[in-house]
This record gives structure tokens, C-alpha cells and sequence, in this order.
């Protein structure tokens, strides 16, 4: 370990003290279930020191690769109808929305009723009123 963080190969370190604190973990395991109090094998504070070390880098990373996915793709590809609708049928209210749907205005109606509601204002707008957001859902409700 301490050779580890001479050369400053932080990452390499911080798996050796996970692989030290698992197998302390593993090996005073009854010890543990009982309350009685060991000496980890390594220090909450070398720990935390490792940790210094390496989650800068790791955000700066992280960062450049989100900025970097974002230019790529302004809008996030949405899941397929498939799975949207497997999603919706595991809802345990599912079966009883899809029902009342049913029995509500017919689709037809409904898609007229939402681009009326289009027109009023962009459905992409975030500066909708919230009256405006709560019609398009009840629409959408509606339609199932």
C-alpha cells in the first residue's frame, strides 16, 4: 500500500485497501454480528485520503464525458413503445386506467382535443401555466 501511494497510483491503492477491508470483513465476520469491537485493518483516515486523491480527477472526468454526450446528442433517445408499455402493464392500477379509457371519449376526440390544446401553447414550452399542463394530462389520461 505504501508503495502504492509513493509511486501515486491512488486508484491501485484504494482497490487494495477495499480487497483488505473485505477480507477483514469476511474473516471477523461473527465478531461483527455480535457487536464485539476489532481493529479494522486499515484507517477510516487512509481511507479518506485515497479518496482526496482520486475524486477530483474522477469529476473532472465524469464531467467531460457528460459535456460531451450532451454535444452528441441534444435530445435523449426515448425508450421504444414496447417497453414504455411493458412499464405502464406493470402498474397495478394499469388494467382499471386502461378500462376507464375505454369508456371515456374515443381516441379520435381526445387527439383533437390535445392539438387544440397544442395550439394554446407549445407542449414543449416550459413556460406553460400549470392550468395548461394539468388539461394535456387529463387528456392524455383520458385517451390512455
Amino acid at each position: 500500500l505504501r508503495i502504492l501511494e509513493s509511486c501515486s497510483r491512488w486508484n491501485e491503492a484504494l482497490v487494495v485497501v477495499c480487497a483488505l477491508q473485505l477480507r477483514f470483513m469476511q474473516d471477523n465476520r461473527d465478531k461483527l454480528r455480535m457487536g464485539i469491537p476489532v481493529q479494522p485493518p486499515v484507517p477510516q483516515s487512509k481511507i479518506e485520503d485515497l479518496m482526496a486523491h482520486i475524486l477530483p480527477n474522477e469529476i473532472e472526468q465524469t464531467m467531460k464525458r457528460l459535456a460531451e454526450e450532451n454535444k452528441q446528442e441534444t435530445l435523449r433517445k426515448l425508450p421504444n413503445p414496447y417497453t414504455i408499455s411493458q412499464l405502464l402493464k406493470s402498474f397495478s392500477g394499469y388494467n382499471t386506467w386502461m378500462s376507464s379509457a375505454a369508456r371515456g371519449k374515443s381516441e379520435s376526440a381526445c387527439t383533437k382535443e390535445l392539438a387544440v390544446l397544442d395550439l394554446e401553447g407549445n407542449v414543449y414550452d416550459e413556460k406553460q401555466t400549470p392550468e395548461q399542463i394539468v388539461a394535456r394530462s387529463k387528456v392524455l389520461y383520458e385517451r390512455g
